[in-house]
């Protein structure tokens, strides 16, 4: 378990970490330069790290946390159809096959992005996943601050 000022400093790690990247990303909102509405939802999907920041910092409530960071988790694409969710610092280990090339190992690490992509019915077919390794030291750390929470009561896990 970990101790009342560590998850004090990890809370405001997190929180910080997820409100600077959202905004990063709801700039784009701003940006937007389109009449389809989709762009817009997509990008108002930036605000969900920052209304998790505030639900962590403000209310200590862990779980939008979670959420947030388990959609970041795994990035994948499967023949016409793939799924990338990316706010903040991005490091990805997975593979990538394509019919020409075969078997690939993929590393990917990208120092500040912020993106949502929905593919369907475009590009070659491939088959590509990604784990995002940010993600699972972010998810781990919540994890333990979720059992602290669980161990030491609601009103006093992190006094």
């Amino acid at each position: 378990m970990i101790a009342s000022h560590r998850a004090k400093f990890i809370i405001v790690l997190i929180s910080i970490y997820q409100a600077v990247f959202g905004l990063y990303g709801l700039h784009f909102l701003f940006r937007v330069d389109s009449n389809n509405i989709l762009d817009y939802i997509a990008a108002l999907l930036f605000f969900y790290p920052v209304f998790s920041s505030y639900q962590l910092y403000y209310r200590k409530k862990v779980t939008y946390s979670i959420i947030n960071f388990a959609f970041q988790l795994v990035q994948f694409k499967i023949g016409h159809f793939g799924i990338q969710y990316i706010i903040g610092t991005y490091f990805g280990i997975g593979f990538y096959i394509d019919q020409i090339k075969g078997f690939i190992p993929t590393f990917e690490f990208l120092w500040a992005e912020a993106s949502i992509a929905l593919q369907i019915g475009s590009g070659p077919e491939v088959y590509a996943v990604e784990l995002n390794l940010i993600a699972v030291i972010i998810l781990w750390l919540l994890f333990k601050l979720l059992d602290r929470k669980e161990n030491l009561g609601s009103t006093s896990w992190i006094d």
